[in-house]
């Protein structure tokens, strides 16, 4: 066969050559656009972009990953427990009577001693009486409220708060006899003007009182 002359040879050949660069071209460009449309449709390269690519893409900025120090704390850490305001206090206990409860530390007896146990505030403002067998009257009052308190058993325990005649400050907590110990009855004494926390204190009393 005839040898053709050079010049037609390298035409030729750049004849050949030209499929072959279009063929890898077409390549560059497929692969490309499937880069760009899984940067445009997927998270998988963000990471990897520039973020001038990402502003392009309208992409929000990627947040680093939260390390052990910035986590969110759980329900539990989260949760902060009440210190109990009576862990400090004293705590009565009649284990005749089987009955606990616990009052503020700087509380003592009373000088009257009108019950089993007498308690008063140091400035003598409130005063707390926890009776066997109570047989005494009671003083008319100008009106009387009921209300439950939760025992520290989680007993709801009736109560009567009553107001004086004379003076509605002066208030009264009168509570039993119960069912757990129907021989006991308690008195709660205080003026509203003189101890506005009154109630208050009681409260937290009550919810330390215990039937053993």
């Amino acid at each position: 066969m005839k040898s053709l002359p050079l010049k037609y040879e390298a035409i030729m050949l750049r004849r050949g050559f030209v499929p072959i660069v279009a063929i890898i071209a077409l390549a560059l460009v497929a692969l490309l656009s499937g880069t760009v449309i899984v940067a445009w449709r997927t998270t998988f390269l963000d990471s990897y972009l520039p973020q001038n690519v990402k502003e392009f893409f309208g992409k929000e900025s990627i947040q680093a990953p939260m390390t052990s120090d910035s986590q969110e704390p759980s329900s539990e850490d989260s949760e902060t427990t009440a210190e109990d305001p009576t862990k400090n206090w004293k705590t009565y206990t009649n284990t005749e009577l089987r009955f606990s409860f616990k009052y503020p530390k700087d509380w003592g007896k009373s000088g009257a001693q009108t019950g089993i146990v007498s308690l008063e505030s140091s400035d003598g403002l409130v005063e707390l009486n926890v009776y066997k067998d109570f047989q005494g009257g009671f003083e008319h009052w100008s009106s009387v409220e009921a209300k439950d308190y939760y025992t520290a058993d989680e007993l709801l325990v009736p109560v009567a708060i009553m107001y004086g005649e004379e003076d509605p400050n002066e208030v009264t907590v009168f509570g039993g006899p119960y069912d757990m110990q129907p021989n006991l009855s308690l008195f709660y004494l205080f003026n509203k003007i003189d101890y506005p926390d009154g109630l208050g204190i009681f409260e937290l009393i009550w919810s330390t009182f215990k039937f053993l």
